[in-house]
C-alpha cells in the first residue's frame, strides 16, 4: 500500500491511499500499527476516500518513516510464522537495518523469536555462518541486494520475485508469487516430498529385496522376477506423479 500527502499543518498530516480501495482489514492493521507509537496521538480513516489524517506530536519524518515501513510490511507476516512453527521451523529471526525502535515493533507484531536492528550485510552473513557452525539448518529469506551475502550463505536461500535481481540470482528458490503465505506452501511441499522419496525407497528396497528372496528359493523365475521388477517400478512412479498437497490442503495454508 502506498501513501501520498494531501494536507499538512503543524502536528497533523493527511495523507491519501494510492489505490481504488482499502479494505476493513488494512484499514484497522494501519490504525493499530500507528497507534502503536508514542508519538502518534490520534488516527482517523476515511475508506471511502482512503483519506487517513494522523495527529502527532514531534518531528514530522517519524511519521513519514512509520508510512514507509507499512507501505511493504507484510501483513500475513504473523500467521505465516506461526504456520511455519506449527511446520517445524524452531526459530525465526529477523535482521533489519532499521532502528531498534522501529524493529522492536514490527518484532512484536510479527511473533519472531529473536530480531536484530541497525545490522550491515556483512553481519547477516555472520549470523546465518554462527547458526550453521552451531549444526542448524538455516533457511534466509529476502528481497534486497544487502540480504545477498546471507542468502549465499545459508542452507537454503529464499527470494521474493519482486525483490533485487542479485537477490534472485543467488536464492535457491524464488517465489513468483507476491505473498509470504507461498514460504509456508513451500515447506509443506518439501516435507511432502522427503515422505514420498523415503516412502518410495522403501517400498523398492523392499519389492526387490522379496524379488531375490524369491528368485533365489526358485520360486520365480528371472523373467518373471524381471516382469515385476519392472511392472512395480512403473506403478511407483506414476503414483509418484501425483499431487504433493491436495487443494484442500493448499487452501487450508493459504
Amino acid at each position: 500500500m502506498k501513501f501520498q500527502i494531501k494536507h499538512e499543518i503543524k502536528g497533523r498530516i493527511r495523507i491519501h491511499a494510492a489505490q481504488k480501495r482499502m479494505s476493513f482489514a488494512q484499514a484497522d492493521t494501519l490504525q493499530y500499527y500507528l497507534t502503536g507509537y508514542d508519538f502518534v496521538q490520534n488516527v482517523k480513516i476515511r475508506e471511502r476516500t482512503c483519506d487517513i489524517t494522523i495527529s502527532f506530536s514531534g518531528d514530522r519524518e517519524d511519521v513519514i518513516h512509520v508510512l514507509r515501513r507499512f507501505s511493504y510490511e507484510r501483513i500475513e507476516a504473523p500467521e505465516v510464522i506461526r504456520r511455519l512453527k506449527q511446520y517445524g521451523i524452531s526459530k525465526v529471526v529477523m535482521m533489519t537495518g532499521d532502528s531498534d525502535r522501529i524493529a522492536s515493533t514490527i518484532a512484536d507484531k510479527v511473533g519472531v523469536d529473536e530480531y536484530y536492528s541497525e545490522v550491515l550485510p556483512e553481519d547477516k552473513a555472520k549470523f546465518v555462518e554462527k547458526e550453521k557452525n552451531a549444526g542448524r539448518k538455516v533457511i534466509m529469506i529476502g528481497d534486497g541486494i544487502n540480504d545477498s551475502p546471507a542468502l549465499s550463505e545459508a542452507s537454503v536461500g529464499i527470494a521474493i520475485s519482486d525483490g533485487a535481481e542479485i537477490a534472485r540470482e543467488i536464492a535457491d528458490v524464488t517465489i513468483s508469487a507476491d505473498d509470504l503465505y507461498e514460504i509456508a506452501i513451500l515447506k509443506q511441499l518439501s516435507d511432502a516430498m522427503v515422505r514420498r522419496i523415503n516412502k518410495n525407497y522403501r517400498l523398492i528396497v523392499g519389492i526387490n529385496t522379496g524379488l531375490i528372496a524369491l528368485g533365489i528359493a526358485g520360486v520365480f523365475q528371472p523373467t518373471m522376477s524381471a516382469l515385476f521388477h519392472n511392472t512395480s517400478t512403473i506403478l511407483i512412479s506414476l503414483k509418484s506423479m501425483n499431487d504433493l498437497l491436495d487443494r484442500e490442503e493448499m487452501q487450508t495454508i493459504q
